[in-house]
């Protein structure tokens, strides 16, 4: 359900080797927030010293998702059928996690009426939806 868009590691630091096949950094667009697995340590070392760059392994564009799911605070909303008996389906957050998450779930609703916040790069692979290579 969730739109994938593969590109080139080296997107966003085409001047640089690529370092370790290990960092891997998911782009989550319209939240503007890359979930890193591995290595966060030294990257987060790296950022505070002011030195490096942060490359991109994929894009998952949650645009879509909000014509199906919203949270009001206490509530997320799940819509997925036309059905009136089955929609719409609704959880309680069960703790300060799932409650945050649903916060920036809805900042990201509300970023994306404002596109001109995003990088250039990131644009561009949403609006192309296709494999980019440098």
């Amino acid at each position: 359900m969730v739109n994938t868009i593969l590109k080139e590691a080296d997107l966003f630091c085409p001047n640089s080797v690529r370092i370790n096949f290990t960092i891997y950094h998911v782009y989550f667009y319209t939240l503007g927030i890359a979930l890193c697995e591995r290595g966060n340590h030294s990257q987060l070392s790296a950022k505070l010293k002011g030195v490096g760059e942060t490359s991109i392994e994929r894009i998952m564009n949650i645009e879509h998702v909000y014509d199906h799911v919203n949270y009001d605070g206490i509530y997320f909303y799940h819509i997925f059928s036309e059905n009136e008996e089955t929609n719409p389906y609704r959880f309680k957050a069960q703790n300060r996690t799932e409650f945050l998450a649903g916060i920036i779930f809805e900042i990201g609703r509300l970023l994306k009426n404002y596109p001109e916040l995003f990088p250039e790069e990131i644009k561009f692979a949403i609006n192309n939806k296709e494999k980019i290579k440098q």
